[in-house]
């Protein structure tokens, strides 16, 4: 899976907005001149090269998604055809901009050019992509739904902007868990249960598991746990600062005007962090039990093995208290 952004200040390649019909929300998308310029680029070039077959792609506001499959070895390294599509496309822009004219017509590419001269810019993309690597059973059709949902998980986000703070819970087996902070991290692809055990029978395969969860902040992922002890505090640590995303289990209640201390509520306002409360305690300075660690790790398993979409029959809006 692929995600290339666009070039600061250009204008947006997609609108999104949404409507509701029969109780669910749709997005509509309008595409916008850039946008069709890169649909037209996306069809050509990987026509051009069958080798690398476009599964599924999402053009939205000011990035792109394209799930690729590989069909044979090539001389090419990955970072070869993303520089080559993205130069097509630099091409392509080139040309419209030079005749004066093009999708949307006249006057879009007249006031392109001069932005584009004022923001001293050639090209619709950045240097760069970030890349998801299908390494397990599972993981391609993860990428896929993914991809097709992100319009939707936009269009919530700008639409029900309420539904990001503390409003939401869970369904986890039988129980209803409080959740603070994005809830779109349940659809992340990429997501890896951290739990390291003080028993040595348990800890053989942890370098392959650590290995794991680096791969998994390097996809820009997310990390799920109690984050109970240090040593897993440390890796929470790695994917904050690697840019990845944490669905942290508490043990303590989301009150009316609750908010999470500096540094948890910082990574809230990146979208980049989700609080999952069991509730069992009015405060953060608590004591836990083994056995409500053992319970809290649990369900971070439960949520780290939801695939993209199956966590939205398990949302409701929290019930106001009498």
């Amino acid at each position: 899976m692929i995600t290339i952004l666009e070039e600061e200040g250009m204008p947006p390649l997609m609108q999104l907005t949404g409507r509701h019909v029969y109780g669910k929300l749709e997005p509509i998308h309008y595409v916008q001149p850039l946008g069709k310029v890169v649909y037209d680029c996306i069809d050509a070039f990987f026509r051009l090269h069958s080798e690398v077959r476009v599964l599924t792609r999402a053009i939205m506001p000011d990035h792109i998604h394209l799930e690729l499959f590989v069909t044979e070895r090539t001389d090419w390294h990955l970072g070869q055809y993303i520089a080559a599509f993205t130069h097509s496309c630099k091409d392509a822009l080139k040309g419209y901009l030079d005749a004066g004219t093009g999708p949307g017509g006249t006057s879009f590419w007249t006031d392109l050019r001069q932005r584009m001269a004022s923001l001293q810019r050639s090209a619709i993309f950045r240097e760069g992509y970030n890349d998801r690597i299908a390494y397990r059973a599972g993981a391609k059709d993860a990428f896929y739904r993914y991809i097709k949902d992100n319009p939707y998980r936009y269009v919530i986000r700008k639409m029900h902007p309420e539904f990001f703070g503390n409003t939401l819970d869970l369904k986890i087996g039988d129980k209803w868990l409080q959740l603070y902070g994005n809830f779109l991290l349940l659809d992340n692809p990429v997501k890896e249960y951290v739990q390291i055990s003080s028993k040595p029978e348990k800890r053989r395969d942890l370098p392959q598991r650590i290995a794991t969860w680096r791969e998994a902040i390097r996809q820009q992922g997310v990390l799920v746990s109690p984050f109970v002890s240090k040593e897993e505090r440390q890796y929470r640590d790695e994917a904050v600062n690697g840019g990845a995303g944490i669905i942290m289990v508490v043990n303590y209640e989301f009150r009316e005007r609750y908010k999470p201390y500096k540094s948890l509520f910082e990574l809230c306002e990146q979208g980049r962090l989700l609080l999952v409360s069991t509730a069992a305690h009015e405060n953060q300075d608590a004591p836990m039990k083994r056995e409500e660690a053992l319970g809290m790790n649990e369900i971070a398993r439960q949520i780290a093995a939801l695939q993209p979409g199956e966590a939205r029959p398990l949302l409701r809006r929290r019930p106001k208290k009498p």
